[in-house]
């Protein structure tokens, strides 16, 4: 199952409904590896022949964004695909986003981070404080652009 499929059966299984707008979303933001603004998708949307208005798609950025489906890179507003994969211990999406960004080429690489899980209970603990979500970026130059 590919990305699209796989983020519209989560939309079903979490209740929503698996409309256009958020297929052809879902779809363009499979196809590229760079994030998106809202009115870029808009535009792609738009070059297959598709009607995609702006407003339309920050409504659909939401609800995807509140169901971990695509995320917001916080340096650039864009939006991203999140990697799909489920936890081992729940029936849950991974939330946790973590980015290297290329400051020449813009792409943008998801990463696991080992031990954050450890941190955030450090956190937590010492600041009496209840993170319910976090992101973290790190910008550099990629294996591409260093050739």
């Amino acid at each position: 199952m590919n990305y699209t499929e796989e983020a519209i059966r989560i939309l079903k299984e979490k209740g929503y409904k698996s409309t256009k707008p958020r297929q052809m979303i879902l779809k363009v933001l499979d196809e590229v590896d760079i994030p998106l603004s809202p009115y870029e998708i808009s535009e792609k949307i738009k070059e297959q022949g598709e009607t995609g208005d702006v407003v339309g798609v920050y409504r659909s950025l939401e609800i995807l964004e509140q169901n971990d489906l695509v995320h917001k890179v916080l340096s650039s507003g864009k939006f991203l695909k999140c990697k799909l994969k489920l936890e081992t211990d729940h029936n849950h999406l991974h939330s946790c986003h973590h980015n290297l960004i290329c400051k020449i080429c813009g792409k943008l690489q998801e990463i696991d981070c080992v031990g954050m899980d450890l941190f955030k209970r450090v956190v937590s603990s010492e600041h009496d404080f209840e993170i319910h979500n976090h992101a973290l970026e790190f910008y550099g130059i990629c294996s591409a652009c260093k050739k």
